[in-house]
């Protein structure tokens, strides 16, 4: 698979710019199924409603942080883990690390909106301001997240937490990527988890049968124990993760330096390009991983290209 291939496809088929490369496997996945079947079943909401993503459990790992002397939390950890040097794994120890220590002595919203956010408020700040001037135009992403936690006060955290993603994550990332990509292959998906029913019932169920310690969907592979094989219940969360920090320094690299350049960047007039340019070097030189806001630039950039021109 060429990924400059698939990149034009992505944009043409979302009509926004969605930056979530995980598009690229549901594409090809979706692509794959339309051979057999014209509708499918999808696990869509399982994560959200049974407490299914690690985030849920970094929650906990975060609690047991902050009992920790401040000297180890504040200074010699965040200190140790800043010097990890990075990888450009698919979703590596030292970026979830990282993301980890960035967040894990903030309140319970604001941890979890670390392990979310790409562009936080700093990085919009640099990003946007200086180029157009036009950064106080721009909404507070975590006040979308606030205004949903705040209409389940009184309940427990992890479940207003995954209301949080419920509400936000869910529609606006994973439904929004697999409708676009299995209707460009002319697939119908359902996902049976959003059944109403199934959808109330399960914010009914106790917190600790969800997480369970740190086993994520515990009451919903309880139930199935006896129908799956031990390796689908046991084995390994993978996700649908593609090698872009890996794909940016290779198969991507023109195509980084051709959409992003510092003369076709200040000509769009909405970035500020010396910013960007810092950003790719710090990527390719192994600074930092970048590749998530990179790649969100690049779908930015084709996007603005295709329909706005």
């Amino acid at each position: 698979m060429n990924p400059a291939e698939i990149l034009p496809k992505l944009v043409y088929h979302f009509d926004e710019p969605f930056a979530d490369f995980s598009a690229i496997p549901v594409y090809y996945l979706s692509e794959m199924t339309r051979r057999h079947v014209t509708v499918a079943l999808g696990g869509d909401g399982g994560d959200e409603l049974f407490a299914g993503y690690e985030t849920y459990s970094a929650y906990i790992y975060a609690n047991l942080y902050k009992l920790l002397p401040g000297v180890l939390s504040r200074r010699i950890i965040p200190w140790g883990v800043s010097r990890l040097p990075v990888s450009l794994d698919r979703v590596s120890f030292d970026y979830k690390a990282k993301r980890f220590v960035k967040g894990a002595l903030l309140p319970p919203l604001e941890g979890h909106y670390r392990w979310k956010v790409i562009f936080d408020e700093d990085a919009k700040r640099d990003l946007c301001y200086q180029s157009s001037g036009r950064y106080n135009e721009i909404d507070d992403s975590f006040e979308v997240m606030r205004g949903y936690y705040e209409e389940t006060e009184g309940m427990d955290t992890l479940s207003r937490l995954q209301y949080v993603d419920f509400k936000a994550y869910l529609p606006d990332d994973i439904l929004t990527k697999v409708d676009r990509m299995s209707m460009a292959n002319s697939l119908e998906v359902r996902p049976p988890f959003l059944d109403h029913n199934v959808a109330e019932y399960s914010f009914r169920i106790p917190a600790n049968l969800r997480l369970h310690g740190f086993k994520k969907k515990y009451i919903l592979k309880s139930i199935m124990r006896d129908r799956l094989p031990q390796k689908v219940l046991h084995g390994k969360k993978r996700g649908f993760n593609v090698p872009v920090p890996k794909w940016l320094l290779n198969e991507l690299h023109n195509v980084v330096h051709d959409l992003l350049s510092v003369e076709k960047i200040r000509k769009q007039g909405f970035f500020n390009a010396d910013y960007v340019k810092r950003m790719v070097e710090d990527h390719e030189k192994l600074r930092a991983d970048f590749s998530r806001n990179i790649w969100g630039l690049l779908i930015f950039t084709l996007w603005h290209d295709r329909w706005m021109k």
